[in-house]
């Protein structure tokens, strides 16, 4: 994380996860939404035949 974001392993602890995802939750269709539009567009995804089912998020390895 330090080489990548210039962020301390040790300041990314639970609290500050949790924070930071609160900090982001009412703003979270909106960075979905951007984040799909972004992959639709840099990969040329043929949206006639895209199914995206946004009714769950999951967060692997924390």
């Amino acid at each position: 994380m330090p080489e990548a974001f210039g962020i301390e392993l040790a300041a990314l602890g639970d609290d500050q996860i949790a924070r930071a995802l609160d900090a982001i939750a009412p703003e979270l269709d909106r960075i979905v939404g951007s984040v799909g539009a972004q992959a639709i567009a840099a990969f040329g995804v043929d949206v006639s035949r895209l199914l995206w089912d946004t009714t769950s998020i999951s967060l692997y390895g924390a």
